[in-house]
């Protein structure tokens, strides 16, 4: 059973460059999987073997403050290492995520190997292996 890097953006062009990006630099130890709003992103949470999820705050349906209430909420889920990834992020939201427990951020717009540093400090993943 593979692992996976889930990516949550309602955003084509940024998940596309992403997921190329994350199949060259991961290759065989993380799989890319794409979720377009906090439903699906949760959705995927609960059935799939998620090691980290990338998530966008500022999105259509349910965004990603939302998402990260209900997950942090459950038990199934809870543990799943979240990474904000936001262009507006403010303090209000900082501090709701941090109380809620999301440690990590990256700040749109933000370069691959930014995200890699800090998906590979959470995961442990060095690409040498």
């Amino acid at each position: 059973m593979s692992k996976y890097l889930l990516i949550v953006d309602d955003e084509e062009g940024i998940w596309t460059s992403i997921v190329r990006k994350i199949v060259m630099h991961y290759k065989d130890a993380y799989e890319p999987l794409i979720a377009v709003d906090g439903y699906e992103a949760l959705d995927f949470m609960r059935t799939k073997d998620v090691a980290v999820a990338v998530l966008d705050l500022s999105m259509r349906n349910m965004g990603g403050l939302e998402a990260c209430r209900i997950a942090k909420a459950d038990a199934e889920i809870k543990d799943i290492p979240i990474i904000i990834s936001s262009g507006f992020l403010g303090q209000y939201e900082r501090e709701e995520l941090e109380r809620l427990g999301v440690e990590h951020f990256v700040d749109k717009p933000y370069t691959m190997q930014q995200l890699f540093e800090k998906i590979d400090e959470i995961t442990g993943f060095s690409p040498e292996e």
